[in-house]
């Protein structure tokens, strides 16, 4: 693998890394890191670096924000059991 394209995934992990939250970064790591063995002060990382499929784009679509239709104090529903009434 030539010089460059580590140095491409580099600045391409590292960009994930920066503009992901904790969960997704988590899983992000997790995908590629097989194991960690810490060693006193020394920590060995086993991992398998993602290669980037030929013809593929990396760019990552967006999905649409599910939002909250609700006012302040949530979704209001009414669930009326036949046994419970709730006092009035």
């Amino acid at each position: 693998m030539k010089l460059a394209t580590v140095q491409a995934y580099a600045s391409d992990l590292r960009n994930i890394l920066e503009e992901s939250d904790f969960t997704d970064r988590k899983a992000f790591l997790r995908s590629f890191i097989k194991k960690i063995v810490v060693e006193g002060e020394r920590a060995v990382v086993t991992y398998k670096l993602p290669q980037r499929v030929p013809g593929v784009s990396n760019e990552i679509e967006e999905v649409l924000p599910i939002d909250n239709v609700g006012g302040a104090k949530g979704i209001r529903t009414t669930l009326i059991y036949p046994a419970f009434r709730p006092p009035l």
